[in-house]
């Protein structure tokens, strides 16, 4: 019986890990600093940027971490629990506000980041 190794790291690999870090900083800097992030020149509104910004942090996980469904759907569910915690804490951050909406938006962005992620794993290795 032939034993398998795990992959060892690779360049690839940590970049991946770069910047889904940086993906995960921005996202907490800009919805926990009173006042959020400013999108320079675009009027996008704030359940639209939950939408994108948990999307693409749910891609860029299951990427970096070469996730199978299972590990997937784990990532998803760890990331609309976070959305959930952000949203408890800016009740106590001045300016920000808990908006339900925002929760349901984050959720369903990390969801369809996830399957996104799940479909690229095909094409990139």
């Amino acid at each position: 019986m032939k034993e398998t190794s795990p992959r060892k790291p690779d360049f690839a690999s940590h970049a991946r890990w770069l910047v889904t870090g940086v993906i995960i900083v921005a996202i907490l800097l800009g919805s926990l600093l009173p006042g959020g992030v400013l999108t320079i020149g675009w009027n996008i509104e704030p359940p639209v940027k939950h939408l994108i910004a948990y999307g693409i942090l749910g891609t860029l996980l299951v990427l970096a971490a070469r996730a199978d469904w299972s590990r997937a759907f784990a990532i998803a569910i760890a990331l609309a629990v976070a959305g959930v915690l952000i949203e408890i804490l800016q009740i106590f951050i001045r300016d920000r506000f808990f908006m339900w909406i925002d929760m349901l938006t984050g959720a369903v962005g990390a969801i369809g980041g996830v399957i996104f992620g799940r479909f690229l794993q095909w094409f990139v290795r």
